[in-house]
């Protein structure tokens, strides 16, 4: 499995951020959920309200890549370039063998690192566009 990146405004290459064909580094998708935005408005006099379905999906993607480093030097530095993620919009990607799937507009909510000597568990929340499978 492989997690990629790109910045929402450029028009770049995805950059690889975790890919565990390096032998090095464990990806775990904890969860893909989405929900879609359904507008309930009352009727007058009406027993029901009526319900409108809305094509606004989000989703919050959450992945933990755990990554084993050289040095503890290396392990804590690594941090930074996570942390680096808030503030920018993002298009995601994971992909697995032939199948990709795109989180585009994607805003990193929350980041927790967790250290185990030279190893690091990086925990990723993130919220986004709804799915698409064609690249953004």
């Amino acid at each position: 499995m492989k997690l990629s990146t790109k910045l929402a405004s450029g028009s770049g290459l995805f950059g690889t951020l975790a890919d565990e064909s390096d032998r090095v580094t464990t990806l775990e998708v904890l969860g893909l959920p989405s929900a879609a935005q359904v507008q309930v408005s009352p009727l007058v006099r009406g027993a029901s309200p009526a319900i409108h379905p809305r094509t606004n999906v989000q989703t919050s993607p959450s992945v933990v890549a755990t990554i084993t480093y050289a040095s503890r030097a290396a392990a804590l530095a690594s941090v930074e370039t996570f942390s680096t993620f808030y503030g920018d919009k993002y298009h995601l990607a994971i992909q697995q063998d032939a199948t990709v799937l795109y989180y585009p507009n994607a805003s990193l909510l929350s980041y927790t690192p967790t250290f185990s000597g030279l190893t690091v568990r990086h925990q990723m929340q993130w919220t986004a566009q709804a799915l698409q499978t064609t690249e953004p």
